[in-house]
């Protein structure tokens, strides 16, 4: 928060099981208040998600319906860290056995983003990850993921403006991955 802007208080307006719609109140000058609502998650748990590569450098993506959107979106391997004791690390390799099967060797830490820092404050650690095995998906019993065959790394672009073309959203996640990959030299 820079110098100029003074936070003014925050109260919840509406808590779900899942998420809760809060009002912060807020002065970007000694005389002019502002409101703004937006979302966060119960607990405020953050969420992960993995740019993994085969190596054959294809990337694994999945692609699952989100009800908000009303469409079917094209991800990474991502989830929430809704477990116990278990850190950022821990839950990206839980989720990507269970939302995909495979089994990662190795596990990088990307960047951090945030979902849509206009609405929500769910916060997104984005690692980089190397595939050493498939096996079985362990969905939950909310979950129906499609995982597509590995996408070589040359084509990402075309398969993504390819599913773009048959009505499937692409999430930007992906995008800012590959490229923070492309400008640490990774890829």
């Amino acid at each position: 928060m820079t110098d100029k802007i003074k936070l003014d208080g925050e109260k919840i307006i509406y808590q779900g099981k899942y998420l809760v719609l809060k009002k912060k109140r807020f002065r970007i000058s000694p005389d002019k208040l502002n409101d703004w609502e937006y979302v966060s998650r119960t607990d405020d748990i953050g969420a992960v998600a993995v740019f993994a590569l085969t190596r054959e450098d294809e990337v694994i993506l999945v692609r699952q319906y989100r009800p908000a959107v009303d469409l079917e979106v094209i991800e990474m391997p991502a989830g929430l860290l809704d477990k116990k004791n278990e850190n950022p690390n821990q839950a990206m390799i839980r989720e990507m056995k269970e939302e995909t099967g495979y089994i990662l060797n190795k596990l990088d830490f990307l960047l951090i983003t945030y979902s849509s820092p206009g609405m929500s404050s769910e916060l997104v650690r984005i690692y980089q990850g190397l595939i050493q095995d498939q096996e079985e998906q362990e969905l939950d019993e909310s979950e129906d993921i499609y995982v597509y065959p590995p996408v070589p790394l040359k084509n990402l672009g075309d398969f993504l403006s390819s599913e773009e073309k048959k009505g499937y959203s692409v999430d930007y996640k992906i995008l800012a991955a590959w490229a923070k990959m492309k400008m640490n030299g990774l890829i």
